[in-house]
Order: C-alpha cells, then sequence, then structure tokens
C-alpha cells in the first residue's frame, strides 16, 4: 500500500489482519473500566476479578479485552494468555493451549496434572489472566472442569467471552461458585 497516495481507499491494510488490535476504541470507555475495575486487584499482585464478557456476534468483545489487558500490561507486571474456545473446546486442549503458548512443557508430556504443575509453577504467585474466548462454544462439563483448574492455579481471573450471559448460568454449581464472575454487557457495534 502506498501511504503517500490521496487517492487509496485503504490507509493501513494492517486492521483487517485477525491480531489487529485498534490503539483507540470509540464508544465503549464504558466497558473498559468495568472490566479495568475487575482486573484493578492485580496491579496490587492480588488475584484479579472473573470476568464474564457478552455480546453479539462481531461486536468487538474480543479486542476491547485484548486492548484493555494491553493498557493494563502497560502499568503492571502481570502474565496473560488468549485461548480460542472454538479451536480448543475441551478442558485438555484449553490447558494444552496455554502450555504451548507460554512453552512451558515438554511435548511428550500429555497428562492433565503435569499441565497443571507447570502452569502452577510458572504462574507462582504473579497476577495471571486468563481469556477464554467463545467460551460457551465449549461443552458445560468441559467448561466448569478448565475453569475449576484454573480458578485453582492462585492469583488468575479468568475472562470468559460469549455471545450470551446464558452459559453462565447453566455450570454446575462448584464451577459457577469459583467463577462468581462480574457480568459485563458489551452491547452492539460500534458505528464510529
Amino acid at each position: 500500500m502506498d501511504h503517500g497516495n490521496p487517492n487509496a481507499v485503504i490507509a493501513d491494510e494492517a486492521m483487517f489482519r485477525d491480531a489487529y488490535i485498534p490503539e483507540k476504541l470509540f464508544a465503549r470507555e464504558t466497558q473498559m473500566q468495568e472490566i479495568s475495575r475487575c482486573l484493578a486487584p492485580a496491579v496490587r499482585r492480588r488475584k484479579p476479578m472473573h470476568i464474564w464478557l457478552y455480546g453479539s456476534h462481531g461486536a468487538g468483545k474480543s479486542v476491547i479485552a485484548a486492548n484493555t489487558l494491553n493498557n493494563l500490561k502497560a502499568r503492571a507486571r502481570i502474565g496473560t494468555v488468549h485461548v480460542n474456545c472454538w479451536e480448543n473446546d475441551t478442558c485438555f486442549e484449553v490447558l494444552d493451549s496455554i502450555v504451548s503458548e507460554l512453552r512451558i512443557l515438554r511435548a511428550d508430556e500429555h497428562r492433565t496434572s503435569a499441565k497443571l504443575e507447570r502452569l502452577r509453577a510458572y504462574i507462582r504467585d504473579q497476577p495471571f489472566v486468563i481469556v477464554l474466548d467463545d467460551a460457551d462454544r465449549m461443552a458445560n462439563g468441559e467448561l466448569g472442569m478448565a475453569i475449576q483448574h484454573l480458578d485453582s492455579l492462585g492469583n488468575v481471573g479468568v475472562i470468559c467471552i460469549s455471545q450470551d450471559s446464558g452459559a453462565v448460568f447453566d455450570l454446575d454449581s462448584r464451577a459457577a461458585s469459583r467463577l462468581s464472575p462480574r457480568l459485563v454487557m458489551y452491547a452492539g457495534r460500534c458505528t464510529s
């Protein structure tokens, strides 16, 4: 793309990539502030609150979560991992995705308990946020199991992103009581 061309239709092709996160999000300050408040304990090296971020498909929930986490990481030393639950829809696959992204486990180790041990050792007492994007795509039992495992890791906050809040109410009682998330609705598409 020729940025000097005044007739160019697209000024920045990067915005069409899946990994693109805009620096500024317009008309989303309220949701970003709410997410920031829930994650604020991480700045003080404490466990962040769990969040269930929901709204219509394509509304920008993943982008707002990523943007808020980037702002938080700029203020404090905090670890984050993003898991696509559309592709990783079992507890085993979620844990596998996390340890793979963090590169903390040998390829020949497949036991869930080994993954949890390595993840626990890696995180230790540092604040950490794990995003389960499209969490409602996981089978209810699998999501509940993943939440229980992740919550047991210490200073870990979980952000579940889904199209509606219904899946949180379908969790088994143990997973629901561990998660006890702050529900944050991300309404509509931004037209600005």
